[in-house]
């Protein structure tokens, strides 16, 4: 269930209860199927993300609400090189990068609630990190000019470094982001035939200890752990998972999938500000990405957020 705010130092909604599972959509496809089946076990999905066929999102909302939004527009425009941040004028690359948003944000902003600007960039060493986080403060104004909202960063998987999290977070870059109602997305999930918590419990370099976090799933725990201390937080949604093992044609079944999800699902409603994760991915455009679908493991996925909708989840302490 989404709550209203808890405390006015975490200015936001919070999924208090049930699954933390959410969609990631590069098509329709069976996803308002889905959200149907699940609302009539009288669950929902927390997150649903729009990429680049982002006008079904206005039908996720007729049906479900209290669903939050996300969208992404693919394309040249949301790249932004080394070299770009290294000497560019930050400001300029920003209205450029959000100029790429623009249109569509005045077709479908009625109904997305974020949007991502970036998508795993992963400028090499802190300095550059400490410019990336810049041009997401600058992003973040243009945004408020024209009434909209972002997701900060797209961190890819097994990124940014510990020194790396240092230099964003002393920008001030998640101060700006409570400040304007912003959250932070980023992508988790492991690959290969290993297990789901492969490197689970492993420091990074440099990284204090940090209850629950890893080197794969859970890593955004070593970035929260700053954030924490600076009264910074702020909401997360892991807008791509990736359970490893394989998908369908890989003869995976659908309940390790759900196996995979339980243990990531129990972990991550332990952490108040994570909004939810979206298994990578449903529907395709133009044949692309139709073997990395996890339509066959939705049934199952959809049975356990049923099963649980009524189980407690963490809420902000207090301050």
């Amino acid at each position: 269930m989404l709550t209203p705010t808890y405390t006015p130092w975490f200015p936001y909604r919070v999924i208090d209860r049930g699954a933390k599972l959410g969609v990631h959509a590069l098509s329709p496809g069976e996803v308002l199927e889905f959200i149907s089946e699940t609302l009539q076990g009288a669950a929902y999905f927390p997150v649903v993300k729009a990429v680049d066929d982002i006008g079904w999102l206005r039908d996720v909302k007729a049906v479900s609400p209290g669903t939050i939004t996300l969208a992404r527009v693919t394309g040249p425009g949301e790249n932004v090189t080394d070299e770009e941040l290294r000497q560019g004028d930050l400001p300029a690359i920003a209205e450029r990068v959000m100029a790429h948003l623009a249109p569509a944000v005045a077709e479908h902003g009625a109904y997305v609630d974020y949007w991502e600007p970036t998508n795993e960039l992963d400028p090499p060493g802190a300095d550059l990190y400490n410019r990336f986080a810049h041009l997401h403060i600058h992003m973040m104004d243009i945004a408020e000019r024209e009434g909209y909202r972002i997701g900060l960063f797209s961190f890819n998987v097994g990124t940014p470094e510990w020194d790396e999290m240092v230099a964003i977070v002393e920008t001030g870059v998640f101060a700006r982001a409570k400040q304007g109602g912003h959250i932070l997305t980023l992508h988790e999930g492991v690959f290969g035939d290993v297990p789901i918590d492969h490197l689970w419990g492993e420091l990074i370099p440099g990284a204090p200890p940090v209850e629950g976090a890893g080197a794969l799933c859970f890593r955004y725990r070593y970035l929260y752990h700053l954030l924490g201390e600076r009264d910074e937080v702020i909401p997360l949604v892991v807008s791509e998972f990736v359970f490893g093992a394989g998908y369908e044609d890989d003869g995976v079944l659908p309940a390790e999938i759900a196996s995979r999800s339980e243990w990531y699902d129990l972990r991550a409603r332990q952490d108040y500000y994570a909004w939810a994760y979206l298994p990578f991915t449903l529907g395709s455009y133009d044949g692309t990405w139709d073997e990395a679908s996890y339509a066959y493991a939705y049934p199952a996925l959809i049975e356990q957020a049923v099963a649980i909708k009524d189980k407690p989840n963490a809420v902000p302490p207090p301050h």
